[in-house]
């Protein structure tokens, strides 16, 4: 199946979603940031990216994520 290009116009925010495994990049309102997350994350045979992408889906596992949320996060 292909990825899907979502947004939600509720929280003004793009997701790029997997149907087959359930990865998703991280919400972003702008849609070119998530085009190049996905590009970004989806590179065989990069052992870093690999394991950026584990340490993301193991995230998703333990709960939805939203912009409010990762600027929370990632808040200085």
């Amino acid at each position: 199946m292909k990825p899907e290009l979502r947004y939600s116009g509720v929280r003004n925010e793009y997701v790029i979603w997997c149907p087959t495994c359930g990865y998703r990049t991280r919400p972003d309102s702008n849609k070119q940031s998530v085009i190049a997350d996905w590009y970004l994350s989806n590179q065989p045979g990069n052992k870093h990216i690999e394991n950026l992408w584990i340490k993301r889906y193991l995230e998703i596992r333990e709960g939805a994520t939203t912009v409010a949320q990762e600027n929370e996060n990632n808040a200085i």
